[in-house]
């Protein structure tokens, strides 16, 4: 059966939903600064709401107690229900959140969180620069990887770089691209490093300045509750982390330190 003209294809509409997935994730709650809990709702939750703030009061630091509130305004239940009517929702939620604050304070990223974070950034300034953001294809594998490798070599001298291909192939797996089509590439040209580096420090600027512009024009709570309904409430990431994290382990909470994986 022929699609309507101009109606998106089932891959198509999977590959949009990809893109904005990594694209969000890897420049509003990056690798190198959520560490194992890139993907985890709650972390995103937090990250936003320093965000936020930062916005709002130009403040980096804060105290808990401001924290908390500012959190608790942003990612308010939908019903007017006591939650502490519920000891044990509310209980498990504080149990992740300070686990996830006290995790950004003593998680020190490791040379595979650069490397992934780097695969991540090759992807977003490729597809802002070279292919209108999947309107014009997609980059190979190899070509995100041969970037990556180019973009770490900028970076401190000390990072590793020379990783196998197997490596490369599991960063595919934790950056969220092993989606995208086989195929080799060769090394970058250094202009093409330079375009790609400045397209991703672009596609951030023009991400924030869309987020500002919108919350401008309808205000800051009722942007906020576009992008609950887009991306989820409170009670839909303590469900999804939830079931992530059963699926992974077998129950709905991390298993102690010694337990943890990576591809969590």
């Amino acid at each position: 059966m022929n699609r309507p003209e101009g109606q998106a294809s089932p891959e198509q509409t999977d590959n949009e939903e990809r893109i904005r997935d990594v694209v969000c994730h890897a420049l509003d709650c990056p690798r190198a600064i959520a560490g194992k809990y890139q993907w985890g709702p709650l972390m995103c939750c937090i990250l936003f709401t320093k965000g936020v703030i930062k916005e709002d009061t130009g403040r980096t630091e804060i105290s808990f107690i401001d924290f908390i509130a500012a959190f608790a305004k942003e990612f308010a239940p939908e019903s007017n229900e006591d939650p502490s009517r519920n000891t044990g929702e509310l209980s498990r939620y504080f149990e992740g959140f300070a686990e996830r604050l006290a995790y950004l304070e003593s998680y020190r990223p490791k040379d595979r969180d650069f490397a992934v974070d780097a695969l991540q950034g090759a992807f977003c300034g490729l597809l802002h620069s070279q292919y209108g953001w999947g309107k014009k294809g997609l980059p190979t594998k190899g070509k995100v990887i041969e970037m990556a490798k180019a973009l770490l070599a900028r970076q401190e001298k000390s990072r590793r770089k020379d990783w196998p291909k197997s490596a490369w192939s599991e960063f595919l797996q934790l950056a969220h691209l092993d989606w995208l089509p086989e195929g080799p590439a060769g090394r970058p040209p250094k202009t093409e490093v330079d375009e790609v580096a400045k397209a991703k420090q672009e596609a951030r600027f023009f991400m924030t300045k869309g987020s500002n512009k919108r919350a401008g024009e309808i205000g800051w709570m009722a942007f906020r509750d576009e992008v609950k309904a887009a991306y989820g409430s409170r009670e839909d990431a303590l469900r999804d982390e939830a079931e992530r994290l059963t699926e992974s382990y077998g129950q709905s909470k991390y298993p102690e330190a010694g337990e943890e994986s990576e591809n969590c």
